[in-house]
């Protein structure tokens, strides 16, 4: 397991810049804690040693998978863009509230902290599991509030304050463990404190709970009766429309998992549906279409969403092509583009 963290942190570092590098420097700073407390530091250079090591493994296979792969590297020069735009800029961003639910989920982390450093001063400096524990959790959802506080609507907050809950079930176990070994009357006062606070927090989840179970048992029911679900039908029609190995445009968000699925590669070098923002990235699409290289494409229905650059998109696809083909549901379109007129 040891290794393995590593290497999924690697992953997630590849994944997500923000978030994979928090959980990366998380596992490896909760690792260096724990021999930092048991004065260890031999043991410190080794933790160092391997997150380099695996890190540095995983990126060589990486590299070397996409070149055979798709033929080319990834950009890394660009691989910071999107922080410069969001953090410099504040693209998108929302400002954080003064008073609000946020601020209890920041003070749960500092509060992680402070008891791991008391928990490795105490006990002739050797820190407990526990202390470690919440070490490694106040690190990582602190580093989880800093990428999502620039998005700091309450819808966000669940997956800024998951660490959070967890160290919260630590200190009630903690408290717990204090009522019941003593009679002191602060102990009974902050236990009471900390259960009412986590019930009060887990209502909305408690509201909801119907609702979850009732997608939750959809979800279940496709993956046990082994039904064909839509995507699972239109990732067909794309392995209908292609070859595996071909290179072809997919304007769809779910344009990923359809290249997974049917071995096809994207003959444009931009990111991801997610990711694509830079007017740039969509010039160099516009260019392919426009181009006597695209000769046929795979559209989804749904591409738009009120984006002012994939309606320019769509527009620009719905002069130059002709629907030669459609999935059973009407979502996705294999397009070929129109003969060009003479002298055009």
């Amino acid at each position: 397991m040891y290794y393995l963290t590593f290497l999924l942190c690697s992953i997630a570092v590849y994944w997500n810049l923000d978030t994979g590098g928090v959980a990366l420097a998380s596992w490896l700073l909760a690792l260096l804690y724990r021999d930092f407390s048991a004065r260890n530091h031999k043991g410190m250079l080794m933790r160092v040693w391997h997150a380099v090591a695996v890190f540095g493994a995983f990126t060589v296979a990486f590299n070397l998978y996409l070149y055979f792969r798709y033929g080319n590297l990834p950009d890394y020069a660009s691989f910071i863009d999107y922080q410069k735009i969001f953090y410099r800029y504040g693209y998108a961003m929302l400002p954080m509230k003064l008073f609000g639910p946020w601020n209890l989920v920041i003070g749960v982390y500092l509060a992680g902290i402070l008891y791991s450093i008391a928990a490795m001063t105490g006990r002739n400096g050797e820190s407990s599991l526990q202390g470690t524990t919440v070490f490694h959790l106040s690190i990582l959802g602190t580093g989880l509030f800093a990428y999502y506080q620039g998005r700091s609507h309450d819808l966000n907050l669940a997956m800024a304050c998951y660490p959070a809950v967890i160290i919260l079930t630590i200190f009630a176990g903690i408290l717990s463990a204090d009522v019941n070994s003593s009679n002191r009357r602060f102990g009974k006062i902050a236990f009471c404190g900390l259960m009412t606070f986590f019930l009060f927090c887990s209502a909305s989840l408690i509201k909801n709970v119907p609702a979850m179970a009732a997608d939750t048992a959809v979800r279940l029911r496709l993956a046990i009766n082994g039904d064909v679900t839509p995507t699972v039908s239109r990732a067909a029609f794309v392995r209908q429309y292609t070859r595996k190995g071909a290179e072809v445009l997919i304007l769809s968000s779910l344009s990923g998992v359809y290249y997974m699925v049917s071995g096809t590669t994207c003959p444009v070098k931009v990111p991801g549906p997610t990711e694509l923002f830079l007017k740039e990235d969509y010039s160099k699409i516009f260019e392919y279409i426009n181009s006597d290289r695209c000769t046929y494409l795979i559209y989804d229905i749904k591409y738009i969403h009120s984006n002012p650059y994939k309606e320019d998109v769509a527009k620009t696809v719905e002069e130059n092509f002709d629907i030669a083909g459609a999935s059973a549901d009407g979502a996705l379109f294999f397009l070929v583009k129109r003969p060009r007129p003479s002298g055009a």
